[in-house]
């Protein structure tokens, strides 16, 4: 079979990580929460928070179009300390990567929450 003329091929162009945060709730426990977005409508194959290098699976919050942005989220325990996150996502093809804050937990008071203070860092993660 032959062909002439031009040949197109659509672009994949790479998911879009924003609005990372990380707050907390008032049993303690810490929010996860970033917006996905991918131009192409492409849902995410995979979605995770990597904190202090562990990663875990992020759940649909909320949205139904990934091109207008799909927010997804996870609830956990976080000793206290300094803990670093990102997030990573991929949409089949393509890899996205948000910036690495710095996340620091207080000590639990004894009839208070934790307190979480995010400080955005300056480098991009790998």
């Amino acid at each position: 079979l032959e062909h002439s003329g031009p040949v197109v091929l659509a672009l994949n162009r790479p998911p879009v990580l924003s609005n990372g945060s990380a707050q907390e709730r008032e049993d303690g426990r810490a929010v996860f929460t970033v917006t996905y977005t991918d131009e192409d409508g492409d849902m995410p194959a995979s979605i995770l928070v990597v904190v202090d290098g562990s990663s875990y699976p992020m759940t649909l919050g909320s949205g139904d179009d990934p091109v207008t942005g799909l927010v997804y989220t996870v609830t956990m325990n976080l000793p206290a300390g300094e803990h670093t996150y990102t997030f990573r996502a991929s949409d089949g093809v393509h890899d996205a990567a948000s910036p690495a804050p710095l996340v620091e937990i207080a000590d639990r008071l004894p009839l208070g929450p934790l307190r979480v203070l995010v400080a955005a860092m300056a480098r991009m993660a790998a």
